[in-house]
């Protein structure tokens, strides 16, 4: 079994990361909020996380055509 984040996002099925151009990132604030995004042809996706809270805010649009 493969084991790691770049396995993961790289190999079937979740294969996150297919075209060139797209993108997945991840950061910390300087608040605490921890912040993912991924942009493909088809999917562009944001979660936030606010520590404070517990609370996740997500984001996703999927494009057609």
């Amino acid at each position: 079994m493969k084991k790691g984040i770049i396995p993961f996002i790289f190999s079937k099925p979740s294969e996150i990361l297919r075209e060139p151009g797209d993108k997945i990132s991840m950061e910390v604030t300087k608040s605490g909020r921890k912040v993912g995004k991924i942009n493909t042809k088809v999917l562009k996706m944001s979660q936030t996380l606010y520590p404070s809270t517990g609370t996740i805010v997500e984001t996703r649009i999927i494009k057609q055509g």
